[in-house]
């Protein structure tokens, strides 16, 4: 298994996107950074499941929800570098 590990960038993004949503419906906010926090787990086993961004960078798709998990592939560990909506620019 492959040990993942979030950015500082990362981690505000998942905080900005729970307080964006936690307003509106807490259920929802709950909903959302569980899924974010349990796709971005699945990459401990399939770290190349993502879509290539050239380099070390990837791009994996949470589509039910649509948001996209950023993350790079360093050293034998992968790391989150961003969490956006499909709507968002991305960094």
């Amino acid at each position: 298994m492959t040990p993942v590990s979030w950015s500082s960038t990362a981690r505000d993004d998942l905080a900005r996107i729970h307080g964006f949503l936690h307003p509106r419906s807490e259920a929802f906010a709950a909903r959302v950074e569980r899924r974010l926090t349990s796709r971005a787990a699945s990459l401990s086993r399939t770290p190349m499941q993502g879509r290539s961004l050239g380099g070390f960078n990837r791009v994996l798709s949470v589509p039910d929800i649509q948001y996209l998990i950023y993350y790079r592939l360093l050293a034998g560990r992968v790391v989150i570098t961003s969490v956006r909506h499909t709507r968002e620019d991305a960094r």
